[in-house]
């Protein structure tokens, strides 16, 4: 995936995130509709993208079918996935955000995923004892 299309993509859910309370839950729905489309969430992660806006349940009753990827996402570290990603492009890892990210809860594999950051970067680099810089 080209780094645009990774900065989209964490910017969108950012937004619904942030957004979704204003929002009616058909907008909700069609936001992550569109967002669905990109294939890298699971039905869960959608929904908790939405603040549970919009149930599991009936995010799977209605979106199309499809191999889904699944893994642990903190939607409360969607700004700290998005500066990851921007320093990465920019200069380098910082490998003390991807902890913070991390034990937030969000997963290796969702984190690497969005980010571009190569998971078995982030299991030799980030340990439990120090950051490894």
């Amino acid at each position: 995936m080209k780094p645009e299309q990774r900065l989209s993509v964490i910017s969108q859910a950012l937004w619904i995130r942030n957004n979704s309370a204003l929002l009616s839950k058909d907008e909700v729905f069609r936001f992550i509709a569109e967002l669905d489309q990109l294939g890298l969430f699971s039905i869960r992660q959608l929904s908790k993208i939405s603040n549970n806006k919009i149930s599991s349940t009936t995010l799977s009753r209605y979106l199309p079918e499809r191999k889904r990827i699944g893994g642990r996402l903190n939607p409360k570290s969607l700004e700290d996935i998005l500066e990851c990603f921007l320093e990465a492009e920019k200069t380098s890892i910082n490998y003390r955000l991807v902890r913070k990210v991390l034990s937030m809860g969000t997963s290796q594999n969702v984190l690497a995923r969005l980010t571009g950051i190569p998971q078995s970067t982030m299991s030799r680099r980030v340990k439990d004892g120090p950051v490894l810089t």
